[in-house]
């Protein structure tokens, strides 16, 4: 009968020290990151049989390949407990140049600090991402770029006051009619301070124009012109 108890409990702790431990998600932080951000990955993971605990135990880059391996340290004094153990890790890769990357994390159990391998169920995933180049110029800003005046206009010049801060490199000041057709453009992205235009071709009436750079767009303004 003896026996029997210690081949039970024996049985017991396998199943335990062999229980599976996922790697639930890898999220990736900011989602869509720019060369401009700090690009961090956390990792969720579950042990269901006992105490653990999580941690980056090397980090390696090659051109754009990134290789993880990530430990869980099984408690052996806590193997046996009925219990559940959710960690998360959180590894910071940094600033990456604009490109297409690939992220593989190992996760390996182990029983030893040292984190070796003991128990041969290491899980891995691999997650594809891209950085893109970061743009400091937004719609927000194309739409406060710009200041024109006399509007109305009386005469065949208007006066445009550029911030170029708030530009980019391709930014141009385009007029339309109220059918949507262009009827000039200018580029002020190499602007600053103020600029004159020559509108003796516009006709009197209504006008719209806006700021658009590549394919951001600022808001759209009415121009009157009254001669």
């Amino acid at each position: 009968m003896k026996k029997l108890y210690t081949l039970l409990f024996f049985c017991f702790s396998l199943q335990f020290l062999f229980s599976q431990t996922d790697l639930d998600s890898i999220a990736m932080i900011p989602a869509n990151p720019t060369n401009n951000d700090d690009v961090k990955f956390v990792l969720y993971i579950t042990k269901s049989s006992a105490p653990c605990t999580g941690w980056t135990n090397s980090f390696i880059k090659t051109n754009n390949h990134f290789d993880i391996t990530d430990c869980i340290y099984i408690d052996p004094l806590g193997l046996g407990l009925p219990v559940i153990c959710n960690t998360t890790d959180t590894v910071n890769i940094g600033m990456q140049a604009p490109g297409s990357y690939t992220y593989q994390v190992v996760l390996r159990q182990t029983g030893q600090v040292g984190c070796v391998s003991s128990f041969m169920l290491d899980t891995s995933a691999v997650l594809n991402f891209t950085v893109g180049a970061f743009n400091s110029i937004s719609e927000e800003s194309l739409s406060n770029a710009i200041r024109l005046y006399p509007n109305p206009a009386t005469s065949d010049e208007l006066v445009i006051s550029v911030n170029n801060k708030l530009v980019g490199k391709n930014s141009n000041l385009v007029f339309y009619s109220m059918l949507g057709k262009e009827i000039q453009r200018v580029n002020i992205s190499s602007t600053s301070g103020r600029i004159k235009i020559n509108t003796s071709h516009f006709a009197n009436g209504i006008y719209l124009y806006r700021i658009e750079d590549n394919d951001l767009k600022g808001k759209i303004n009415r121009l009157i012109v009254s001669k």
